[in-house]
């Protein structure tokens, strides 16, 4: 089945087979435990309402993907709006934003299949590896 990104009417097509890496490494519920002056367990638990990862990752063999697909999903993951994005996964769909971990430089990563001088936007790229949040 189909993945796609959506803004605003404007829809991007990924490479069907990407995986979701991290689709079941995350709760709903977090918790954090400590203990009293008293020495008794004090436990906090609550519903996280937003911010599960979506990761999804592809390598050389798969999930090849055009130059120009990668800089059209650069410029959106460098919009100053946080824009909410519609993220259609295999039928369901995700309002997401792009994860720019404390670098601010990883949400959206790829590699030339053909390492030339001068790429151009058809060039192949694999090793596509793009990171969201569910907002």
């Amino acid at each position: 089945m189909a993945i796609t990104l959506s803004l605003a009417g404007t829809k991007l097509d990924l490479p069907n087979d990407l995986i979701w890496t991290n689709e079941l490494t995350w709760s709903p519920i977090s918790q954090r435990a400590g203990y009293s002056i008293e020495g008794a367990l004090i436990v906090d638990r609550f519903k996280r309402l937003s911010g599960r990862p979506i990761t999804l990752v592809g390598n050389e063999k798969r999930s090849w993907t055009r130059r120009s697909v990668l800089q059209s999903l650069q410029a959106w993951a460098a919009l100053e709006n946080d824009p909410v994005f519609s993220l259609n996964l295999r039928g369901t769909v995700y309002q997401v934003i792009f994860d720019l971990g404390q670098e601010g430089t990883n949400a959206v990563v790829g590699e030339p299949v053909f390492p030339f001088d001068e790429l151009q936007p058809e060039d192949p790229y694999c090793s596509v590896e793009l990171r969201f949040l569910e907002y």
